[in-house]
């Protein structure tokens, strides 16, 4: 508690400091722009996206962070002939987001999902492979904070019966899931913090006065 109360103390100290200035810092959520695409061409598509959003949901809390839909950027990118955001250039997707209120942009996808049978005298399964690129941009220092294609794959089997093609895309889904979300939490900065100068009509006499 002590630690606490002395860091309140400075940061109480720092503020009226800063407003003798006419200055004042300010903490705020990082606005993340998401674009999501699933291209998997599965029956289950949308079990896909839920186990995936899972994953997100938890890395990204709306106590912590404002998310947007970026489906807006990805129709500025189409217009100037970029339809596959995985191969874009970085530049180009900056270019969209120029003069947004966007900290980071994210984009996460799902490619075509191949399923084979696999058998035996005794066993008979799945193997499925899939490719999911993730890219996480940070759009006011033009860097990538990560960038990375997953190329998955999994296999299952049972004794003299069949498993079906969802669980074994399901435990590839699982297994990147896990790593964004860790990705996410390692990487991600949990506030945006600045300092902007304080306006007139927000001062009080006295600090008009000092300043």
């Amino acid at each position: 508690f002590s630690q606490r109360w002395q860091a309140a103390e400075k940061q109480r100290a720092q503020a009226k400091a800063e407003a003798k200035q006419g200055i004042r810092t300010v903490n705020r959520k990082p606005v993340i722009a998401i674009v999501y695409e699933n291209n998997a061409k599965t029956k289950y598509d949308t079990t896909i996206d839920k186990k995936l959003f899972e994953y997100l949901d938890a890395a990204l809390p709306a106590q912590t962070y404002e998310l947007i839909d970026g489906a807006i950027y990805k129709t500025k990118l189409s217009e100037i002939g970029i339809e596959d955001i995985a191969d874009a250039e970085r530049a180009d997707i900056l270019s969209v987001l120029e003069d947004s209120n966007v900290d980071y942009f994210l984009y996460l996808g799902v490619g075509p999902v191949t399923v084979k049978a696999k058998s035996s005298l005794l066993v008979a399964g799945k193997a499925a492979t899939a490719s999911i690129p993730f890219r996480v941009i940070d759009v006011k220092n033009n860097r990538y904070l990560y960038t990375k294609t997953y190329t998955e794959a999994a296999q299952s089997t049972t004794p003299i019966g069949s498993v079906g093609s969802k669980s074994v895309t399901l435990e590839i889904m699982t297994r990147v899931g896990k790593e964004i979300q860790a990705t996410l939490e390692k990487r991600l900065p949990k506030s945006i913090t600045y300092t902007e100068t304080i306006p007139l009509a927000e001062r009080t006499p006295k600090e008009i006065e000092s300043f």
